[in-house]
């Protein structure tokens, strides 16, 4: 049958540690929570918060106040005086400490007990060495020009919830969920932790460059091995668009965590999630969006460009799609070419490879261009075509080099 809502629920639940608080955005992401908790009696550790709820005083002081199940009342500080003075008739503009405002993006600290992140809970999944006394960013709320943005009751009410968390000692562990969107996220994306549906705050600042976090591999696999897919394979069970978006959006979180988890020599790791979501959502019943295909693809091959062999065959067909829809993404080029090459259709990646190099976006992007010479010198070695390959792999080295690009250098010798 039709699963996808409690399904969903379900999995967001179990992607937080015991006793977490979770910021969820709207109805979709709250409301099948609440029915899995107080009808199915899942995770009922778990403090579910909705962002559009908390601009209320009433929600506020019934999160700082009451008892959810086994989930006991919110951190906070703020008083009833704090609420009183947070919302009101809209001839008379609020003066709360929780009333809206305009801001300039400024920098803020938390306290962070080190010896929090020591205990079994942690320790072994994060480097402990990276934790400092004290967790600062830059806060931001929803943009409103030069340099200006606005905090809502509710991003007052999340700050405040945050910085009592943390001078209890991170006893709760807090998390925005996967759908929460960035502007309510208060510039944290530094310290967010990956860990399926839901992105945990951790106190380490590991800028990864993904909106949703670093992946720290034991959690993120914990998580998503309890993650539940019932119907999504049958063809027999309608599934709506929003529906369908949804379920497409896991190929996208599995992926994600995949590209990480082989970046740090989890490559066995990361293709048996790709398989597993391909296999549990496959794109007969659930069609793939442009943006999950590219990211699965991409994914595939990073698993497979740092050590397997063999998986391109899952990947090739993936990057066929995307450039059949758009043939103007380079790396998509550069690593489905990588892809037919690695198949043993040398004459087809060398062709791409050299459109590549006279591609204007291509000599623009040295990082890119550098290592799309690097694979074609590999391709030319294979060949026995020695002097054409050190001729692209000095050409490579030179590249990087003149741009100053480090990563892309570190490639070009190896």
């Amino acid at each position: 049958g039709r699963r996808i809502a409690t399904d969903f629920a379900q999995n967001m639940l179990e992607s937080t540690a015991p006793l977490g608080i979770i910021f969820t955005n709207g109805d979709n992401d709250t409301f099948p929570l609440w029915y899995m908790q107080e009808v199915k009696g899942v995770r009922r550790d778990v403090r579910v918060v909705n962002l559009s709820l908390l601009n209320t005083p009433w929600y506020i002081r019934q999160l700082r106040d009451q008892w959810s199940r086994e989930s006991a009342p919110l951190p906070m500080s703020v008083s009833d005086a704090d609420l009183a003075g947070s919302s009101g008739p809209i001839d008379r503009r609020p003066t709360g400490n929780l009333a809206p405002r305009l801001f300039q993006d400024q920098e803020v600290g938390l306290p962070v007990d080190r010896n929090r992140f020591l205990d079994e809970t942690i320790a072994g999944r994060v480097d402990t060495s990276m934790i400092a006394d004290r967790m600062t960013w830059t806060l931001r709320g929803s943009p409103a020009g030069e340099g200006q943005s606005i905090l809502y009751t509710a991003d007052l009410a999340v700050l405040d919830i945050l910085r009592s968390v943390a001078e209890d000692g991170w006893e709760r562990p807090v998390y925005f969920a996967a759908t929460v969107a960035q502007s309510s996220e208060l510039g944290l994306q530094d310290y967010f932790q990956n860990e399926g549906l839901a992105r945990r705050v951790v106190p380490i600042e590991r800028a990864t460059g993904d909106p949703d976090g670093f992946v720290a591999a034991e959690v993120a696999l914990d998580r998503l091995g309890k993650f539940r897919f019932e119907g999504l394979d049958d063809p027999d069970v309608y599934h709506d668009q929003n529906a369908r978006n949804m379920a497409d959006g896991y190929r996208i979180r599995f992926a994600t965590i995949a590209a990480q988890l082989a970046e740090q020599g989890r490559e066995g790791d990361a293709v048996a999630l790709l398989d597993r979501v391909t296999e549990a959502v496959p794109p007969e019943t659930i069609p793939a969006g442009f943006g999950s295909l590219y990211t699965l693809a991409e994914a595939y091959a990073r698993a497979v460009a740092t050590a397997l062999e063999g998986r391109c065959a899952e990947a090739a067909p993936l990057f066929d799609v995307v450039l059949a829809r758009n043939e103007a993404l380079d790396r998509a080029r550069m690593l489905g070419a990588g892809c037919r090459f690695e198949l043993g259709e040398s004459a087809v990646a060398q062709a791409a490879f050299e459109d590549l190099l006279q591609r204007d976006s291509v000599a623009a992007d040295a990082g890119l261009r550098a290592e799309v010479l690097q694979r074609l010198g590999k391709l030319h070695h294979r060949g026995g075509r020695h002097d054409e390959a050190e001729s692209a792999y000095n050409e490579s080295r030179a590249t990087a080099e003149a741009a100053g690009d480090k990563e892309a250098l570190g490639r070009a010798l190896l």
